[in-house]
This record gives structure tokens, sequence and C-alpha cells, in this order.
């Protein structure tokens, strides 16, 4: 009779005493499930090829495109400081333009020879550059409805100066209403859009900043993915190295080298401009922009006559222009242009020159003395304020243009290798696009 053994107990063994087990034990379920979970090595190299495309195109891509923002940024910027120079000169005529029309309204029938043909020579670069700015500007139709008041104040000016010539009444009123014109129609939109220009400078010489740092990181994260996938495969396959990998990885960090370097100077360069030569030209535009408005106020008060009245206005131009030209000689100062500097200070004494001769016409206009008060307007010598003024337009305006032209040349030697890195960091991209692939490739085939 057979046993049966007790149910729950332990299963018994048929074989014989020490015969070997026909079979092994089953594994532990949950070994076999990760096991089955994990990915197996060519899936694993499908999504290495992935990642080496995506890091290419991603690290070349962007370095590239930051760099071609930061040229286009650069070569805008210079378009900016032109912009800025043109606008201002346009302005600095127009005032000239209305202090030659006020003097022309003084001389009365006095032959003027060359100086009655002031207020066309100064005119004339004003009423060709508005329209030329305009078909530049974000905003042409503001500068055109300029151009047509400017037009209209031309002809003001010309009614006034004709009764003045003849000797007939009206002269006065007919140039203190042109002069409104101008002023309160032509001038008010030139300063906003010389504002505007120099709003455009300051955005596009960093216009690019932000995409710099994303394409750093961004390269760095990728030769970090293509350095690990190396190492990954060294250890799978015992192989030290896959060449083609090995060469894209070296071709990603040379390009993120070269474009970094190249973007470094460029910024480095971007500094010393904006700090240097474009801020003195800034300093200096404001310092004749006031310095003119000055001028343009005087001569219209004198016309008027009413020179003490206008002289809390005067004294708060002349305050600005002194205030930005010794901001310009600090900018000079401490970027070590000692030449400059002294420009500058020579400016400023031909300044001081005209306030002087403004004192002595202030000081006949307060006594009263009509014929003197006039005479010293008209006096074309550095005694008069005329003749002083022309000195300091000579000395401002030739140091504004070395700075301009000295901004100019910053821009053109911080844009200088931009491109190329642009082309070569595109260039890198494809080439690690293939390399990747390629050295890939070759270990999925012995899956195949």
């Amino acid at each position: 009779m057979t046993s049966t053994p007790p149910t729950g107990g332990a299963p018994t063994s048929t074989a014989p005493t020490g015969a070997a087990p026909t079979s092994r034990p089953p594994r532990p379920a949950a070994r076999t499930s990760r096991r089955a979970r994990r990915p197996d090595t060519p899936a694993l190299l499908r999504l290495a090829l992935v990642a080496v495309v995506v890091s290419g195109l991603a690290a070349g891509g962007l370095g590239g495109l930051a760099a071609h923002r930061r040229a286009a940024g650069l070569e805008r910027a210079r378009a900016d400081t032109r912009d800025v120079v043109r606008l201002q000169d346009v302005g600095t005529r127009l005032v000239v333009a209305d202090a030659a029309a006020g003097d022309d309204v003084l001389r009365g029938t006095r032959d003027g020879g060359s100086r009655a043909r002031r207020f066309g020579y100064a005119l004339q670069p004003a009423a060709t550059g508005v329209p030329m700015l305009a078909a530049d500007a974000s905003d042409p139709r503001t500068l055109a409805v300029a151009n047509l008041w400017l037009a209209r104040y031309s002809g003001q000016v010309e009614v006034a100066r004709a009764l003045a010539r003849e000797g007939r009444p009206g002269a006065v009123p007919a140039v203190a209403a042109a002069s409104t014109t101008l002023r309160t129609r032509v001038l008010p939109v030139v300063g906003t859009a010389r504002e505007e220009a120099a709003s455009r400078l300051r955005r596009d010489a960093t216009t690019s900043s932000g995409s710099e740092l994303l394409a750093l990181a961004v390269a760095v994260l990728a030769c970090t993915v293509l350095l690990a996938l190396q190492v990954w495969l060294a250890r799978r396959f015992r192989r030290l190295l896959a060449p083609p990998l090995a060469l894209a990885l070296v071709l990603l960090a040379g390009a993120a080298v070269l474009v970094g370097g190249v973007v470094r100077g460029s910024r480095a360069e971007v500094d010393r401009v904006t700090r240097g030569p474009s801020a003195v030209a800034q300093d200096l535009v404001t310092a004749r922009s006031a310095a003119f408005a000055a001028r343009s106020a005087e001569a219209l008060a004198v016309v008027a006559g009413r020179t003490p009245a206008a002289e809390p206005a005067w004294q708060r131009s002349m305050r600005e222009a002194e205030d930005a030209l010794a901001a310009a000689r600090r900018s000079l100062s401490t970027s070590g242009e000692a030449t400059e500097a002294a420009a500058v200070v020579a400016a400023r004494e031909q300044l001081d020159g005209y306030r002087t001769a403004h004192g002595r016409l202030r000081a006949a206009a307060s006594e009263g003395d009509r014929e003197t008060e006039v005479a010293v307007a008209l006096d074309a010598s550095t005694l008069g304020p005329l003749g002083a003024f022309e000195g300091f337009d000579a000395a401002s305006g030739s140091l504004l243009a070395r700075q301009v032209q000295a901004a100019d040349d910053g821009w053109a030697r911080a844009t200088n290798g931009l491109r190329a890195g642009a082309l070569a960091a595109w260039a890198v991209a494809v080439l690690v696009t293939v390399l990747g692939p390629l050295g890939l490739r070759g270990r999925l085939r012995e899956y195949a």
C-alpha cells in the first residue's frame, strides 16, 4: 500500500540517492522581470545615434546662430552710430540757420556780404538731410511731415529777411514766427528720432548676449554627451576609441572654443567702444546740441530785444553743454586718450570764450544800449558771440568726427571673425551628424 505525503509537505524525489538532478531550479521571478525591462544593446546604440545627431545640430546650430546674431547686431550698431551723428548734424545745422536768420534781421539794411548767405549754407544740409533720414527711419512719415514744416520755416525766414533788407516793419515778428515753427514742429521730431537711434544703438550692441550664453551651455552639454558615449562604447565593446565619434567630439569642442574666443574678443571690443569713443561721441552730441540751442536762443532774444529775459534759458543750455564736455573728458581720461582729452579741454576753452562774449552782449542789453548790443551781436571777431561760437563749433565738430570714426572702426573690429565663426559652427554641426552615426553603425552591424 502506497502512502501519500501530507498536504503542504515538501515534495519527495523519486530519483535514486546520489543521482544528478535532471534540471536547474527556476530563477527568481523579480530578477527575470528586471532583465526583461532592460533595453538591449542595439536599442541603446540607436538611442546613442540620435543623441549624437541632436547634440551636434543643437550645439553647432545655436553657436553659429549666436555668432551670426552678434555680427548682425554690431553691423546695425555701426549704422545706428552714423544715424545719431547725422541727426545731430541736422539739428545743429537747423539751429545755426535759425541763428543766422536772426543775425540777418538784426543786420537789416546793412550789407552783410558773405554773412548774408550763412542762412542758406546752414539750411541746405538740413533740408537735404531730413528726407534722406526719413527714407531710413522706422517711422518715415514723422520725418516727412517735419520736412514739410521745414519748407514752411524756410519760406517764413525768407519773408523776414526780405523785410529786413528793405527796412520795412514786420521783420522781427516774421522771424520770431519762423523760429517758433522750427522749435515746435521740426526740432522736436529730429530730437526724438535721434533718441530713438541712440536707444537702438544701445540695444543692438548687446542684442545677442542671451543666445551666446545658451549656445555655450548647449555646447558644453553636447561635448559631455559625446564624451559619455565614448566611455560607454569603450566599456561595452572593449575598444579604447571609436575614431569617428572621437573626431566628432574633437571638432565640436574645437568649434566651441573657436566661436567662444571670437565672441569673447568681440564683447571686449564692444565694451571698449561703448565706454570709449561711442560714449564720448554721445557726450559731444549732447554738448553741441545744448550749446547751439543757447546760441540760437541768444540770437532770437537779441532780435526781439529781450536778452535779459532769455538769460535763464541760455544759462541752462550752457550748463548742459559744459556738463557734457566734462563727461566726455572723464571718459577719455579713463581710457588713456590724453590727446583727445586735451582736445576736449580746448573745446571747453572755446566755449568759455563764447560765454565771455555773451557777457559783453548781456552787459550792453542790461544798460539799455541797443546800438552796442546789436554791434556786439554782429561782431564776427573772437570778441563777439558770433565769432567766438564759431571757434567752439570748429573745435567740437572736429573732435566729434574723430570719435565717430574711432567708434566706427571699433564696431568693425568687433565684427571681425563672427561671420567666419558662424560658418565654422554650422559646418561642424553637419560633420558631427555624419561622423557620429558613422562610428555607431559599425557596432549596430554586429547585431544585424
